[in-house]
Formats: C-alpha cells, structure tokens, sequence
C-alpha cells in the first residue's frame, strides 16, 4: 500500500473512532444529559491518542522529534488534543450536537485566519468575502437557536474553535523543518 492510501485508511480510521453524535453516545443519561465530565473524557482521548501514537511510532522504528519542534507541537496539543474538545465538551452540556457542529462550521474560517496571520499571505477579497457572508450565516443560525441572543454555549463553542484555529500556527514554520520523508 503507498504512503497515500495508507494516511487516507489511517485518517478514516481517527474518523470512525472519534466522530459520533454526542446526544446519542454511550455516556449520556436517559434525559438527555452527559453522564462523563468534560474534562474526564478529553483526558481519556489524549490518552487513547497519545497510546496509539506511541504504538504507532514504535512499530515503524520513527525517530523522535528534534528539540526545535517541541514548542511548536505543545502550542499544537494545547489547542487541538485539550482546547477543541474540552471547550466542545463544556458546550455540548449546553446545546445540542447539532448546534455544535453549526457553530464550528467557522473552524474553516479560523484557521484561514489564523494561518494568513502567521505565514503573512493575503487572500483574495472575494475569499474575504465569501468568509464573512459564511461567518454571518453561522452567528445568525447561533442567534436563532438562542432565542434572540447568544448563549455562553456559543462563547463555548466560538473558544473550542479559536483554540484549535491558533493551534495551527506554529506547525507550517515546524513543517518546513522536518525532513521530507516524515
């Protein structure tokens, strides 16, 4: 199997393992509400995450990571292994999956942003835009679902979505770094 293929079934693999429908999984009450604290749960995907990567690099012989990507990879963790899904965590307490996965539709936007902001570049005004009209639909869904106003549910979900947008900061100038092969 070519390098390809294969981080495509390992990428569906992560999919299947870590995405579901928070209001129908395992750990939540018959009312409706979570049974598994946020923090626990997030704790417990590093965890698992963290135990298969390390597996992982085990059986393909990887070497470890040079000191110079150290900070660059903790500043990535901080934001997509703890941030993300903590903040969603504490959000989905709040609102319903759906909600959620509306109000993290402007993660495309962020990390756009986020990584215009740090390599410098300047998209194009009709990107700017077509960004801006998107955002605007995703506020104004979030406004309609919270009665007229938005909730600290929103300010949840609008913190799991700059988290993981800054945690892209650091990886390209990392990126570059790294030898080709890894």
């Amino acid at each position: 199997m070519n390098a390809e293929a294969k981080g495509l079934w390992l990428g569906l693999l992560g999919v299947a393992m870590f995405a579901h429908d928070a209001d129908d999984a395992p750990g939540r009450r018959p009312g409706g509400r979570p049974q598994l604290p946020p923090l626990f749960v997030t704790a417990g995907r590093a965890a698992l995450a963290g135990l298969l990567s390390i597996a992982y690099l085990a059986a393909t012989g990887a070497p470890p990571e040079a000191a110079g990507h150290w900070p660059a990879l903790a500043i990535s963790a901080a934001g997509t292994v703890i941030g993300f899904p903590l903040f969603l965590g504490l959000a989905l307490r709040e609102v319903d999956a759906m909600h959620a996965a509306v109000v993290t539709g402007v993660l495309p936007l962020a990390t756009a942003v986020a990584a215009a902001a740090w390599l410098r570049q300047r998209p194009s005004a009709g990107f700017w835009l077509c960004a801006v009209a998107g955002c605007a639909l995703v506020i104004a869904f979030a406004v309609h679902q919270g009665g007229g106003r938005l909730v600290v549910a929103d300010a949840l979900l609008l913190a799991a979505v700059a988290k993981r947008a800054i945690a892209t900061w650091p990886v390209p100038s990392s990126q570059r770094r790294c030898a080709p092969s890894r």
